[in-house]
């Protein structure tokens, strides 16, 4: 990757992006990455999800995970129980036999 330094950037142009970095939960330096994508051709700008997308989406595929998945069943075993024996350790891994 190549290094753009930026110099006698104004006050008001600085805290402008200051202020929007920090709305998108960005760097100021990924927030003037991503205007400079937008504001030459060539190319369209990286489309990040808004926050409240985000958010959403958390709610519906990742929170309500516990809601979605079917407790696990004992796998049958010789141990009282339903336990499983462990047999011998690998490298400080348990290896156990069903």
């Amino acid at each position: 990757m190549n290094t753009l330094v930026v110099r006698h950037v104004p006050d008001g142009l600085y805290r402008r992006l200051k202020a929007v970095a920090a709305a998108h939960r960005r760097s100021m330096n990924q927030e003037a990455i991503l205007a400079l994508e937008a504001g030459l051709p060539g190319g369209p700008p990286t489309q990040r999800p808004s926050p409240e997308e985000t958010r959403r989406w958390l709610e519906q595929q990742v929170w309500a995970l516990p809601e979605k998945l079917t407790p696990l069943q004992p796998r049958p075993s010789s141990a009282p129980g339903g336990l499983m024996k462990p047999q011998r350790a690998v490298q400080g891994v348990v290896t156990a036999k069903p």
